[in-house]
């Protein structure tokens, strides 16, 4: 089942060696599977959703893409909405606007 606890966090830890190998677009594909399903079956404030999303940062973080790391979070203080994709973020330049 895609959406088990457990195979949610397959999904995150294999991202974060996509991510450690430098695998950037394949570790978010793996980031954004786990946070969906995350916020779809633990909802938006549990610890392992927000853990995700700080994940997703750090990718964000190591190719310098700040504007996107901004964008990000601001969904969590209720003012845009998520999923904010790769493809997204190369665009992002007022992350108002998100």
């Amino acid at each position: 089942m895609i959406d088990h606890p457990s195979t949610l966090e397959t999904f995150n830890d294999e991202a974060g060696v996509f991510d450690s190998q430098g695998k950037y677009k394949v570790a978010m594909q793996s980031y954004e599977r786990a946070l969906a399903g995350r916020e779809k079956i633990l909802g938006r404030d549990h610890p392992s959703t927000l853990e995700t999303v700080n994940s997703i940062a750090m990718v964000f973080h190591h190719q310098s893409i700040q504007s996107a790391i901004k964008c990000l979070f601001v969904p969590f203080h209720g003012i845009a909405v998520l999923p904010l994709t790769m493809e997204d973020s190369c665009n992002v330049v007022d992350y108002t606007k998100c």
